[in-house]
């Protein structure tokens, strides 16, 4: 005769086995939620949208005064201001300077006044050769100047200029550098 003992032995036995099956069974047939193709990252709280691929352009009377285009954008609405990242900024110059574009790895677009304050790694070029660069630079649009703070290094086909603080106006080419200014001329292209 079965003892009572090796019964409960064999049940506990097949409740074990049934319960593995079970188990392996749900596992295999049950697939798991994929997890999102490309999940958004979260905006900081100070963000209001982000934008990738866009482009901001002023006109006056018919044509064009500046063009800002950048990879990346995060606009703040309560601050009326566009963070731009990888930056290709083109402003009207005069006939002799031509269209000068700066690039830089990120710029402050303030929507209401048109300022742009541009920084890291600026470097700027017009048409007709001209170029510097500096860390960080300011176009103020309603006087149409370009401001930079910290040092610049300036060239044309004329001239190298070495300072710190540059003021140039677009419309006329006018050039300043305020402080420390070291000047190499080319004498034979002077009266070019």
């Amino acid at each position: 005769m079965i003892k009572r003992n090796n019964i409960r032995q064999l049940l506990a036995l097949v409740v074990v086995v049934g319960a593995f099956f079970i188990g392996v069974t749900l596992y295999i047939n049950v697939s798991p939620v994929p997890p999102p193709a490309n999940p958004q990252p979260q905006l900081p709280g100070n963000v209001d949208m982000s934008l990738q691929g866009i482009r901001f352009t002023e006109t006056k009377n018919g044509s064009e005064k500046w063009d800002l285009i950048a990879d990346r954008a995060e606009y703040d609405k309560q601050q009326d201001l566009a963070r731009l990242f990888r930056v290709n900024f083109k402003v009207a110059g005069d006939r002799r300077s031509g269209e000068i574009t700066i690039t830089a790895d990120r710029a402050d677009y303030h929507t209401v006044n048109k300022h742009v304050r541009l920084y890291g790694n600026v470097s700027a070029r017009s048409a007709s050769g001209m170029e510097f660069t500096t860390s960080e630079a300011f176009f103020d649009s309603s006087s149409e100047i370009i401001r930079a703070p910290g040092k610049v290094n300036f060239a044309d086909s004329r001239m190298r200029v070495k300072g710190v603080g540059m003021e140039l106006h677009t419309a006329g080419r006018e050039l300043r550098i305020f402080n420390g200014v070291t000047a190499t001329i080319d004498p034979m292209r002077l009266n070019r």
